[in-house]
């Protein structure tokens, strides 16, 4: 692979958690103050109409009119008169004509809201952090850290805290363990420093083993063909003796709950750009560059590997995905240097600023550019796993897909919230679109027909051709979601330990519980997982 010049000017946000970063030990303390208390009784149904008094205005005073004498021309005559036979013809085709478009609008009124993944859901595999509710939050006592929702239902009231469990059974070879949906899976993380975060929490409250997977370890991956050492020119401070740089941050980390035989598999990527000057000279980087590659050439082999060695499925049962935030990182160290090289050009300094505000709107290329690059790798990470021998008719089921949506950070014009805000809907609208797609492919040819010609004028399918096979295989309407995780976080900033991380408590805690709760729901749907 060929690496651009270096440029001179580099960042300083500092997108790491420290290796000294420790959580607070665990207590078993009973969260009984967070129990909600009791359900809000919902409003009576108004069973009468108050539209009837109209309905009654319109009934005509004679009602048993007889304008043409057919009873016998005794029956008072009604003072509206009947239209000709040519009126009544006309009238006729507009009602008929009125009531196959009513129909039609019908239809596609019933089709949206058959798409639309934002129903509510009362079942007793019921999501409770898809409710309304309020994060509580305690920094010395996790087991106070819960989401409590606000006007749920019954089965959604309650957020279980599972750490809570994993705890007292550590500590009480008496008390129950988790049940059975967290004994011998696989979770597979996505994403940066953020998640990294999210693993060493996790493991610290479920008790488990944190590994980071350095150079030389036994589930250690090679570096691709061709990339084993780094190019003579590259002009990375961070290269010593010739060999990639071995920054344990940014290497993969696996977490093992020996108790449940659980583990989670982490691995660190750069966003959906592709390779450029800014990663390439960091001391994080180290071949592949790209989100499918380092997918393809790091992830997949390593589960392999975490399979065999610890006995857990190769094929996970959650996968998390995170757009990161380096991204938007780069795009700022870009106009970083770009503001730079403008004094050379002549430009107006006050020019210069304007143009490359970092929290200017971000422009329609990147925005298409993102939206594609988000659209390619999710379905890439879909087809993952399938089985070769897979049916026309069959739907892949494994692994469940969550898009974590971005938290709101601090003011920091290297990693700018607008931009942030940009990322998160634009990733929102891509699992939207991609979840309707598979609904689509699942309702038949002819609901597919009537999507592909409703959506394929969106830029996300600009020279792309759906294929509905390939919707149907990948079940994408019931397998990704959204991870709101980030939205749950919102005013949370107080509990950073920077401007990007957020602390253990409450974010680490409340993160790991919302994946085991979606680990739960997943085993629930389909106990012979």
């Amino acid at each position: 692979m060929s690496y651009p010049p270096a440029l001179t000017k580099r960042g300083s946000i500092a997108l790491e958690i420290s290796p000294e970063r420790s959580p607070p030990p665990m207590s078993p303390r009973p969260r009984s103050s967070l129990t909600p208390g009791s359900s809000i009784s919902s409003a009576q149904t108004v069973t009468s109409s108050p539209h009837q008094k109209y309905a009654d205005a319109w009934t005509p005073d004679d009602a048993t009119s007889d304008s043409m004498g057919l009873l016998g021309g005794n029956v008072k005559k009604s003072r509206r008169a009947h239209a000709p036979w040519w009126r009544i013809a006309i009238g006729g085709t507009l009602f008929l004509t009125g009531l196959a478009v009513g129909l039609e609008v019908t239809s596609r009124d019933t089709r949206h809201e058959t798409l639309l993944e934002d129903t509510v859901d009362a079942s007793a595999n019921c999501n409770p952090y898809d409710q309304h509710g309020v994060l509580m939050v305690n920094e010395t006592e996790p087991s106070e850290n819960a989401w409590l929702p606000v006007g749920a239902p019954a089965s959604c009231d309650h957020a279980t805290d599972f750490f809570s469990l994993i705890t007292k059974a550590q500590r009480d070879s008496d008390a129950p363990t988790l049940p059975a949906f967290a004994h011998n899976r696989t979770i597979l993380m996505i994403g940066d420093s953020v998640d990294r975060g999210h693993i060493v929490d996790f493991c610290h409250f479920a008790h488990g083993a944190l590994e980071s997977i350095t150079v030389g370890h036994e589930l250690d991956i090679p570096y691709p063909p061709g990339e084993e050492r780094p190019p003579k020119d590259l002009n990375n401070p961070f290269i010593v003796n010739g060999e990639w740089p071995d920054f344990e941050q940014s290497r993969p980390k696996v977490c093992h709950v020996g108790r449940y035989n659980l583990a989670i598999v982490s691995i660190f990527f750069y966003g959906f750009r592709p390779v450029d000057e800014f990663i390439v000279t960091r001391e994080h980087y180290y071949p592949p560059a790209a989100a499918i590659d380092r997918f393809d050439h790091i992830l997949l082999p390593l589960l392999e590997k975490t399979a065999a060695r610890y006995n857990v499925p190769r094929i996970p049962h959650l996968v998390t995905i995170s757009p990161t935030f380096w991204g938007l990182l780069r795009l700022s160290q870009e106009d970083d240097a770009n503001r730079e090289a403008a004094k050379g050009t002549g430009m107006d300094w006050d020019e210069a600023v304007k143009k490359y505000e970092p929290f200017r709107t971000m422009s329609k290329e990147r925005m298409v550019l993102l939206e594609g690059r988000m659209r390619e790798f999710l379905k890439h990470v879909a087809k993952a796993w399938r089985d070769p021998a897979m049916g026309l008719g069959e739907v892949q089921k494994r692994p469940k897909i969550l898009w974590r949506a971005l938290h709101h950070v601090k003011e920091h014009h290297e990693v700018p919230y607008t931009g942030v805000q940009a990322i998160d809907q634009i990733g929102r609208a891509v699992v939207s679109s991609l979840r309707r797609e598979g609904r689509a492919a699942a309702g038949g040819h002819s609901t597919w027909g009537r999507w592909v010609r409703t959506w394929s004028g969106y830029a996300s399918y600009a020279g792309e051709h759906p294929d509905e096979t390939e919707a149907r295989k990948a079940g994408l309407g019931e397998r990704l979601k959204i991870d709101e995780w980030g939205s749950l976080m919102l005013g949370m900033e107080k509990y950073f330990r920077d401007d990007l991380h957020p602390m253990p408590l409450p974010g680490g805690y409340l993160w790991g519980n919302m994946v085991l709760q979606q680990l739960k729901m997943v085993v629930d749907e389909d106990p012979t997982e």
